[in-house]
């Protein structure tokens, strides 16, 4: 087997152990008690900013998906 092919499959065990703990979409528990109010607020602009990114990502596939040039 080349060493290509065996990056290749720990690249696709990692994304399965990834997508496995932290599965997109759910809600990931964590004990926020310990977490300062100021990073807790930093942490919501992070996590506004990334929905945001993810409807924009959502509409651009949207709209490949409407023209024939892509």
């Amino acid at each position: 087997m080349s060493k290509l092919a065996l990056t290749e499959i720990q690249h696709q065990k990692m994304k399965k152990l990834l997508d496995d703990t932290y599965p997109i979409g759910k809600i990931l528990l964590v004990d926020t008690s310990a977490i300062p109010p100021e990073l807790g607020r930093g942490i919501k602009r992070v996590q506004d900013k990334l929905e945001e990114l993810r409807e924009a990502v959502r509409t651009a596939e949207d709209i490949l998906k409407e023209t024939d040039t892509f």
